[in-house]
């Protein structure tokens, strides 16, 4: 159980931060890098019927329970492969940083979409945010004292 609570409780802090990070080079740069902001495009892309208050609580649920696979991602990769560490969390934030570059280009291709004007600036801006998000699970845990050697 406590497993779990620590798991949801980096995915929250992780995804947080994450958010953060890319909501303020979205204003910082006066685009929009926000993953909830463009989940609900996505959403709206495939059910039109669907409202738009409807469609931003579904775009956060979605986002976080994204960072809660990731999350468990971590747990396993930690506990299974490799060492809790700095180093480690990075590894795996640069993956899951490919991981959603991959994931958001495959949406625009299915949704049949013209990526954002600024794609380059966008997976560049998305890779960092998953480092962010890498610290973000590594602080919780190490603050948690959870599994350190």
């Amino acid at each position: 159980m406590e497993n779990l609570v620590l798991i949801f409780v980096a995915a929250f802090i992780g995804t947080t931060l994450m958010t953060w990070f890319s909501y303020f080079l979205s204003e910082l740069l006066i685009v929009n890098w926000k993953e909830p902001r463009l989940l609900v495009f996505v959403l709206y892309k495939l059910n039109h019927e669907l409202s738009y208050e409807f469609r931003t609580v579904l775009a956060w649920i979605i986002h976080y329970v994204i960072g809660v696979v990731f999350a468990v991602g971590y747990n396993y990769f930690w506990m299974k492969l490799t060492p809790v560490n700095f180093l480690t969390s990075l590894l795996y934030g640069a993956i899951c940083g490919i991981i959603g570059i991959v994931g958001w280009r495959l949406l625009f291709i299915l949704l049949d979409t013209r990526l954002p004007a600024d794609a380059k600036g966008y997976f560049m801006q998305l890779f960092f945010a998953h480092l962010i998000f890498a610290i973000g699970i590594y602080g919780s845990y190490v603050m948690l004292g959870t599994y350190l050697n």
